[in-house]
């Protein structure tokens, strides 16, 4: 059955049911050249056939030689630097549909018998165990899962034409790789802890599950199974969608957002088109999660980078659009949207009529409170330059750094105290070594340090990130005191002496943010602690500005243009010292931490950091 939906651009859906046998993609194979030369008349076209040409005349090498490195060195980008350049089939399939020409089918054809010459489809670093590679377990990850929705719907497309020997092969693998074990989780035939994403709580479970459907959906096989698959996967929806609280607060922050959320729509939007239920109208913690960039956006174009964020991080185009389809906001993409990698990205797009409205992401309200998460915002509004982020929450977080009590300063979107993002990933990040990385750990982030420890996210002791730590959220988290806001002024203040259990006789450790929106701005962050013994106390600052010491207690933080005036006053003498963290950051620039270091014990202690525009 053909399904036509009318647009600028011609859409088809197809849905085949024959003998009970789904096979189901949302544009047509490339027998249908009418809607293929339709796709001529796209704006991206032209970019589209330049990328497949680049892709075609690209060497093709196996990044199975280097398989091993991450489990022998950590270093898990070698590997991935290869298979990503082979896992995309989007440009190569459009360009041979379009076309008729051989290359592209022949590079196709090349590169699918690289992907199933290796012995699995996920990433070292999700099998360091090597079960996968020594063929002992097939293991479903991130992206053998998406893998394997990519050549489904690669295989839809071109099977009239593909080489029907390699056509069977590719089938029989994406259900060995993909389809198969998840059967085996229907059917109670493996450990739950398997696949422990079917009902986890990050991004993990969306993405896996959206992978798998696009398989299911698309590789041919009987509805009774299909259905089976789904239910499995939306009986087990629940712990992701309460992981958002009655809030919409993403813990994992925006950077992973676009992939946790994002990738729910996609669901979403799969399912509506297929014939299902809408997963999305009909769940009010989701509606609420989707609209978490513009409830954590600071100012405009500008976002905190809590959790593994790059200090770049925005919300993808792609996926707010699509958000807005599914709510009724517009009926399509625009076209000046790249039409991406993906076969099954490219199909989701056209598979809706061009909408060129524009998208903007804005929040007029100026502020934003997340209460139970623990994390404030206070946006900027004309006539000051300032705004501010700051979160107590815990350290258990999904993507978690141990930052209970951090915060962010921006003056014009410009970050001038920050959060520094995320580090780039080896073996160490999500292993019991994660918080060694002075990124992640509380050293990178503008915290207290208490007789020269840092913050951890367990009860008891120094070894920060064991194998499996159960320790409940409340016992690691800022306790939320009391929060009073308002348009122009805030006041919020935490217990954060939780987050520092491991270090004895601390009797109270308690932040306070004030923010005043007059004069340009002011933002006041103090600490105030009693012991039952003196203690060492250090306060930090992290930037990536230029910092000039005006007099003791005065100094001003300057990066590109923006200048910060931070006062310290201090109930105890102190002594100031700059470090420069050495991580590797995405960013790649040097992060400084202004150190505030109490020169003798106390047992009483009050800091305050007083943060101002200075005045022209």
């Amino acid at each position: 059955m053909l399904k036509y939906i009318s647009g600028a651009v011609l859409i088809m859906l197809t849905s085949i049911l024959s003998a009970g046998i789904v096979k189901w993609n949302n544009i047509p194979d490339c027998k249908d050249q009418k809607f293929w030369e339709n796709l001529k008349q796209h704006p991206q076209y032209p970019t589209l056939m330049q990328r497949a040409d680049e892709m075609a005349a690209e060497e093709l090498i196996s990044p199975l030689p280097l398989y091993l490195e991450c489990s022998q060195t950590g270093n898990r980008s070698n590997y991935q630097i290869r298979y990503f350049k082979i896992r995309h089939f989007g440009a190569l399939v459009a360009a041979f549909c379009t076309t008729g020409e051989e290359k592209y089918l022949k590079n196709i054809e090349a590169r699918i018998r690289l992907i199933l010459s290796l012995p699995s489809w996920v990433l070292p670093a999700h099998d360091l165990k090597l079960k996968a590679y020594k063929g002992e377990e097939v293991i479903v990850d991130l992206f053998s899962a998406n893998l394997g929705g990519e050549l489904a719907t690669v295989l839809y497309i071109l099977e009239p034409v593909m080489d029907k020997a390699l056509a069977a092969e590719l089938r029989k693998a994406i259900f060995h790789h993909v389809i198969t074990p998840i059967e085996e989780a229907v059917e109670g035939k493996c450990s739950p802890d398997r696949f422990w994403w079917l009902n986890g709580t990050n991004n993990w479970n969306p993405i896996c599950k959206r992978g798998v459907i696009d398989a299911i959906l698309r590789i041919g096989m009987e509805k009774e199974r299909v259905d089976r698959i789904l239910k499995l996967f939306f009986d087990n929806f629940g712990p992701y969608m309460e992981s958002f609280g009655s809030e919409g607060y993403c813990d994992e922050g925006l950077g992973y957002w676009d992939g946790s959320c994002g990738q729910y729509l996609i669901i979403s939007a799969l399912l509506k088109q297929y014939g299902q239920r809408d997963v999305l109208s009909s769940e009010p913690r989701m509606l609420k999660a989707v609209m978490y960039p513009e409830n954590i956006m600071m100012a405009p174009g500008f976002y905190p980078a809590y959790t593994d964020c790059s200090i770049n991080v925005k919300p993808d185009i792609y996926i707010l659009q699509l958000r807005d389809i599914l709510l009724g906001k517009r009926k399509g993409f625009a076209n000046d949207i790249p039409l991406g990698e993906s076969i099954t990205g490219i199909a989701l797009r056209l598979a809706y009529p061009a909408d060129n409205t524009p998208t903007e992401v804005k929040n007029d309200a100026p502020y934003s409170t997340f209460p139970d998460a623990g994390c404030f915002v206070m946006r900027q509004m004309p006539g000051s330059s300032m705004s501010v982020s700051f979160k107590g929450g815990h350290n258990r977080e999904s993507h978690n750094h141990n930052d209970v009590g951090t915060y962010i300063i921006a003056l014009d979107g410009v970050p001038m105290v920050l959060d520094p993002g995320g580090e780039v990933y080896t073996a160490r990040t999500f292993s019991p070594r994660r918080y060694e990385s002075k990124l992640l750990n509380s050293y990178g982030h503008s915290v207290p340090r208490i007789n020269g420890k840092l913050q951890t996210n367990r009860v008891g002791g120094d070894d920060f990130n064991p194998p499996k730590n159960l320790t409940p959220e409340k016992l690691i988290c800022g306790d939320l005191l009391e929060h009073d806001i308002s348009s122009d002024r805030c006041r919020v203040r935490f217990d954060i002496k939780k987050v520092y259990n491991q270090i004895p006789g601390i009797e109270k450790l308690e932040r306070t943010f004030v923010f005043d929106r007059k004069n340009g701005g002011k933002f006041t962050v103090s600490d105030e602690a009693e012991f039952s013994v003196a203690a060492d106390f250090e306060g930090a600052v992290i930037t990536l500005g230029e910092v000039r010491e005006l007099s003791h207690g005065k100094y001003l933080i300057s990066w590109k243009g923006k200048v910060l005036t931070l006062t310290v006053k201090s109930s105890v003498p102190y002594k100031f010292s700059i470090d420069t963290i050495n991580e590797d950051t995405w960013h790649k620039l040097p992060v400084y931490r202004l150190a505030f270091t109490a020169m003798e014990k106390a047992e009483n202690i009050k800091m305050e950091f007083v943060f101002t525009v200075p005045s022209e």
